[in-house]
């Protein structure tokens, strides 16, 4: 029985949970939870933030060089058969196209001494391409429905510079955000005018056939980008120029005038226009209709 007594005491002694040896800090002690040294997690967060905040930036800075547009590319130039193919090219048809339209539409006490003639594109409200001639005179500007082929004009439109409101040059056409029609990155002007008629209805915006709205757009024409040869007669700049000197001459001899054109300089804002389906000009610019051309034998 005393064996039995002792045995039973040293078992006691040994399962007490009371002499269990004290524990340090990196062990866990019965009840008790153990918590992250609060320097090491600090420091260890630390870490990972700047790693993932260099982590940001490289990506931030290699997204903003992959944003990065690259330079426009020049407009391809005509070969020489295609120049060809337009009859505006022909030296002689300008001469007479000249001759006739000074002969016919000029009107010496309104539109003063001729300046210059130009072979330009217009751009109308549904953004077609037409091909006119343009008359820069002293006091007026003269865009002219004019064909290369038969030798005729059958449409005339006739913008006073006394009547000129604004003169708007850029280097890129836009549209609307929820245009089908894709920004266009040649050289344009837009001549924003005074009507009597007032201004544009919804029903002018929206007829295609609408014609004489107080503004007209002009760009270069295809043949700017032939290979040889002067083409400040197709270089909507070089048009640009001779408004804007115009515009100043005239400013200076009618200083009692209501008012004066506000010229907007370039690089400000590119000109905005308001189409949002405009599908025809898909076929009609890509095709190159609004141009006398020599298509094969046939001519229009």
């Amino acid at each position: 029985m005393a064996v039995a007594a002792t045995f039973l005491e040293l078992s006691s002694e040994s399962i007490n949970p009371d002499d269990e040896p004290q524990s340090d800090g990196n062990n866990k002690k019965k009840g008790e939870t153990v918590y992250a040294d609060s320097t090491d997690s600090n420091s260890s967060t630390t870490d990972t933030a700047a790693v993932a905040t260099h982590e940001t930036t490289t990506v931030a800075t290699a997204g903003k060089e992959n944003s990065i547009e690259p330079s426009p590319q020049p407009p391809r130039l005509l070969t020489q058969k295609e120049s060809d193919l337009y009859f505006a090219n022909k030296a002689m048809r300008l001469e007479i196209a000249e001759e006739k339209l000074k002969r016919e539409c000029l009107l010496p006490d309104l539109d003063g001494e001729f300046v210059a003639m130009f072979v330009l594109t217009e751009i109308d409200h549904w953004n077609h391409d037409r091909e006119r001639v343009v008359l820069q005179c002293e006091c007026s500007v003269l865009v002219v429905n004019y064909s290369f082929i038969t030798e005729k004009w059958t449409e005339l439109t006739r913008i006073n510079l006394k009547c000129i409101s604004r003169i708007h040059f850029a280097k890129q056409l836009t549209f609307k955000k929820m245009s089908l029609q894709w920004p266009r990155d040649d050289p344009c002007i837009k001549i924003t005018y005074q009507r009597l008629t007032g201004p544009v209805t919804v029903s002018e915006n929206w007829n295609p056939l609408a014609k004489h709205l107080p503004w007209c757009i002009l760009t270069s024409h295809p043949l700017k980008r032939r290979p040889e040869g002067n083409t400040d007669k197709y270089d909507v700049e070089k048009f640009k120029c001779a408004l804007v000197e115009m515009a100043d001459k005239y400013r200076l001899q009618h200083p009692d005038a209501p008012h004066s054109p506000e010229v907007i300089p370039e690089g400000t804002a590119p000109i905005e226009m308001d189409v949002r389906l405009g599908l025809s000009s898909f076929i009609v610019n890509q095709s190159h209709l609004a141009y006398a051309k020599d298509r094969g034998g046939i001519h229009f």
